[in-house]
């Protein structure tokens, strides 16, 4: 099992890789004895925590804006100095210079409603047939109590072999 590390030295570390000037991640992460794995992983959990949220369409578009114009390695430090990927931007960019309809905007919030409601339904089913199930049981320990039959076995008159 590797060694454990504080958080305090893991957003050092995190730190250090985002603002790594013209290092590769596996030069901070050895340079850090860590491995590029949890790096990496690292670096992704502090931007969630961080951010929280996926940035909203306005700070979308001043980032885009910042990096209008500018060469890969001025994009990469620049993301690496707002905890943001560059592959991030290119998504960003695509969004924004496709057209925005009705139908694609809720597309996949509609798709996981029936989703949702499919399995909803099928517990519904299930949960019905049980209680259906659990009802007739019912109804028939009442009958035997009324009738003066026991409520061990169905018939009393089947009784188990015994051995002579």
């Amino acid at each position: 099992m590797g060694k454990r590390i504080s958080k305090e030295a893991i957003e050092s570390i995190v730190k250090k890789a985002l603002s790594r000037g013209n290092k590769t991640l596996a030069e901070v992460a050895s340079e850090n004895g860590v491995g590029l794995s949890s790096l990496t992983r690292w670096i992704k959990s502090c931007q969630i925590q961080k951010c929280g949220k996926i940035p909203d369409r306005a700070e979308q578009f001043r980032h885009l804006q910042a990096v209008a114009g500018l060469d890969e390695t001025a994009i990469g430090a620049y993301c690496r100095q707002h905890g943001i990927y560059s592959m991030q931007l290119k998504e960003w960019e695509k969004d924004f210079m496709q057209p925005v309809s009705p139908d694609q905007k809720f597309k996949a919030e509609i798709s996981a409603l029936r989703k949702r409601n499919a399995e909803l339904e099928r517990e519904l089913r299930r949960k019905e047939k049980a209680l259906a199930e659990a009802a007739a049981l019912l109804v028939l320990k009442k009958k035997r109590m009324r009738s003066g039959g026991k409520t061990g076995t169905l018939d009393s008159s089947i009784r188990p072999a015994t051995c002579d």
